[in-house]
């Protein structure tokens, strides 16, 4: 019988994504695009995956009880985002060096965060009107951008 249990192999974060996509037979990218769209739209997402990080053991975790699977997971979670937190500080040390690629990467991130925050900020203030359909493009065309730009740095 499959269960669900946490990807050590298949993971971004936390391997909650991985794990659900294995349990549900499913692509690990269309996991986590909804896990994605879900936190931007309604913050949910983020709080489901946390849960589901906090409440669901490993793939090769055992434990006697449930409380020392939680704070066994609890410990992972916090050391997981101390490693997030030091690797955006080298990012934003990196960031005043001139024409560094590291610096394109974290501008690029923290307008795009800015961006999405703004759009969800003026949705929820029902200040979008006629503009709810136009987001969704916008999106599509920067990630578009993102992979041409991408491949042509590749192919030269």
């Amino acid at each position: 019988m499959n269960t669900l249990r946490r990807s050590r192999t298949d993971r971004v974060i936390g391997g909650v994504c991985g794990g659900l996509a294995q349990y549900l037979a499913l692509d690990p990218l269309l996991v986590r695009i909804f896990f994605i769209v879900f936190g931007v739209m309604t913050g949910l997402g983020v709080i489901a995956y946390m849960l589901l990080w906090l409440l669901v053991p490993a793939e090769d975790a055992t434990f006697a009880t449930r409380d020392e699977m939680i704070r066994h997971n609890a410990e992972e979670i916090r050391e997981r985002a101390q490693h997030l937190g030091r690797g955006a500080q080298t990012s934003l040390d990196n960031t005043w060096e001139p024409h560094s690629r590291a610096t394109n990467r974290v501008l690029f991130v923290g307008a795009g965060l800015i961006a999405i925050g703004l759009l969800v900020l003026l949705k929820n203030l029902n200040l979008l009107g006629w503009l709810n359909f136009l987001w969704p493009l916008v999106l599509i065309a920067i990630g578009l951008l993102i992979l041409i730009n991408n491949l042509k740095d590749r192919h030269g």
